[in-house]
């Protein structure tokens, strides 16, 4: 494994991982060009630190259904297309303040929170944004307080390097629950195995339901689109107040932008990221506990945002169940096909229509990653609609780099 191989073939998901295994030798840095923090190397790598690397960098895949067992070894319940758990219904907050910004049931602060208020940990890993003049930066930080988890709040579609807070990780005084999405989740389980320091000081892990992210470059591109370039941004939102939400700018200069979730990704021809669109994990599958919006009719009414809630670890279980007992949140049950319903687009993605997918990317030589299952084998797509899809992709693609996306999809809108 060669970090530039790993990059040139759009596989870094920009963890940052590799930054503390390389002990700084490496260093994440935005490259516009590609709207991705990138590793560079500062210095030659030691073979023990190219081997550490090798064994937590996501990009490649990882054994998820192994990882799974291990690491869920208590729970019995396996669906390739939400990996192993405990059980599953839907819940929401009872806290005005959470709900507010939240986007759907306001779950993983609503446990974040309680988690840190009980003393159960000491701190939450978490990412918010920070801002310099118009660029918006992820920035991810360990929270003592629950009341600075609202500051989180909101899906972050775009890159975040979030594990580059490995060392303050290693050094932090207590317990932690760490807030992610799926593949920095999994390149912690993978440290995990090998690091007992991480082990024992990560106690929790809370995952979100993933679709994948699309670059920087979306957000320079919609900026430009809002009319707010060169504007010192104060706030920023890929979604929120609600479901479904919206995007949100505001400037200093009290300039106000917003569009509706998910009609904003049609502003620009810009896809997924690759790696994404090769990825099989849809909820989380080694988080102990994953959370996503409850796209179900009955949760959809007005002021009814709700979680879709997947529990993988027991003594997280019997939190929630408390939590529910102290009406900190409350329940709705659930059904396998209720879940399966809600999150049907993205399953269809990542699980029914991976082989075909995947047959198609090396036949053209695109590298993929590797995992040991957790797809369907029978599937639910076809090699030439692949072939469709990643034609259409593309097209939008190069019409958004030469500049005429916005008026072809003017046109579109105009007469379909």
């Amino acid at each position: 494994m060669k970090l530039s191989n790993i990059v040139r073939n759009n596989l870094c998901v920009s963890c940052g991982a590799c930054q503390y295994l390389s002990h700084d030798k490496i260093h994440l840095k935005e490259v516009k060009k590609k709207g991705l923090y990138i590793p560079t190397i500062k210095r030659e790598l030691n073979k023990s630190e190219i081997v550490s690397i090798a064994n937590c960098c996501p990009a490649e895949g990882y054994p998820i259904i192994e990882l799974g067992k291990q690491i869920h070894d208590k729970t019995t319940q396996y669906d390739y297309r939400l990996g192993r758990f405990k059980s599953f219904a839907a819940y929401k907050s009872t806290s005005s303040k959470i709900l507010k910004k939240a986007s759907s049931g306001g779950l993983m602060t609503a446990i974040a929170s309680y988690l840190l208020d009980n003393m159960i940990v000491q701190g939450v890993v978490s990412t918010t944004y920070t801002y310099r003049h118009d660029s918006i930066m992820p920035q991810t930080k360990i929270y003592r307080y629950s009341h600075e988890l609202l500051e989180t709040q909101g899906s972050k579609y775009m890159p975040v390097p979030a594990l580059i807070i490995l060392d303050e990780i290693e050094k932090f005084d207590g317990k932690l629950a760490f807030i992610g999405t799926p593949c920095q989740i999994a390149s912690i389980r993978l440290l995990q195995k090998s690091n007992v320091i991480f082990k024992e000081k990560i106690l929790f892990t809370i995952g979100n339901f993933c679709g994948g992210f699309r670059d920087m470059r979306e957000i320079y591109r919609i900026k430009s689109i809002a009319n707010i370039n060169n504007e010192n941004i104060t706030y920023f939102q890929y979604r929120g107040e609600g479901q479904p939400g919206k995007m949100v700018f505001e400037t200093k200069n009290s300039k106000y932008w917003e569009y509706p979730y998910p009609d904003y990704s049609k502003l620009t021809g810009y896809m997924k990221y690759y790696r994404c669109r090769v990825c099989v994990d849809a909820t989380a599958e080694l988080a102990d506990i994953s959370c996503g919006d409850a796209w179900l009719p009955r949760y959809q009414t007005a002021d009814s945002n709700w979680s879709v809630v997947i529990i993988r670890n027991i003594e997280l279980e019997q939190i929630i169940n408390n939590m529910v007992a102290n009406s900190v949140i409350i329940k709705s049950s659930l059904s396998l096909e209720d879940i399966l319903i809600s999150q049907k687009g993205n399953l269809l993605s990542k699980k029914e229509r991976y082989l075909s997918r995947l047959r198609f990317l090396k036949l053209i030589g695109k590298k993929t990653p590797t995992f040991d299952g957790g797809w369907s084998i029978d599937g639910n797509s076809s090699f030439i609609f692949e072939v469709k899809v990643y034609v259409y992709q593309k097209i939008k693609y190069y019409c958004e780099l030469i500049g005429i996306y916005i008026y072809i999809q003017k046109i579109y809108n105009k007469f379909f």
